[in-house]
């Protein structure tokens, strides 16, 4: 039997409107992170798998951030891609952030909710309000292990430590092994 890591593609960072003069810019959340242990294969036998690609980042033209790919090994659930960072003036409003962790999202007017994570994969994206006239962080994506930060300080939630993990003993001496952090929201400046 073998153990098996998967961490699917990271959301792109949210994008500018070429109007919007107040709101921070949110980070896209990773992908989710799934682990199997003792997993039963036939020697010789192929498996088919596929590694996700990261979600574009989004442009003035389309502002919201694209979910990553998933990926994909044998008949194991998927480590779903993570959701792109968002931006609604909605109240409330957030949902097409989500993935393995969610986008964070971001606005000038409204208090909006990142979008969530999915159970077992990652965590939620951060939160935004409205915040006109000053300078600040953009919400972070959710991490596999934390939320992403609310505006104001841009911080991605972290990612899984794969020391503390049944793959320990593959890591080589002093190599970082962390999967799954989520992306940094931008900074809004005031001209």
């Amino acid at each position: 039997s073998i153990d098996v890591l998967r961490v699917g593609g990271g959301g792109g960072g949210r994008g500018r409107l070429t109007t919007d003069t107040n709101a921070g810019h949110s980070g896209g959340g990773a992908g989710g992170v799934k682990i199997d242990t003792g997993v039963t294969v036939t020697p010789g036998a192929n498996i088919p798998y596929s590694i996700g690609n990261g979600g574009a980042g989004g442009s003035s033209g389309s502002f919201a951030g694209a979910a990553g790919q998933n990926t994909t090994f044998g008949a194991l659930a998927d480590a779903l891609g993570g959701g792109g960072g968002h931006f609604s003036n909605t109240p409330g409003d957030g949902a097409t952030g989500a993935g393995g962790s969610g986008g964070g999202n971001s606005s000038p007017t409204a208090s909006t909710i990142g979008g969530n994570g999915t159970s077992g994969q990652g965590s939620n994206g951060g939160n935004s309000a409205s915040r006109t006239g000053i300078s600040y962080y953009g919400a972070g994506g959710g991490g596999a292990t934390a939320v992403g930060a609310n505006y104001g300080t841009g911080i991605g939630g972290a990612g899984l430590d794969i020391a503390t993990t049944i793959f320990a003993d593959a890591i080589p001496l002093g190599c970082p092994a962390s999967v799954g952090g989520g992306g940094g929201g931008g900074r809004r400046e005031t001209w």
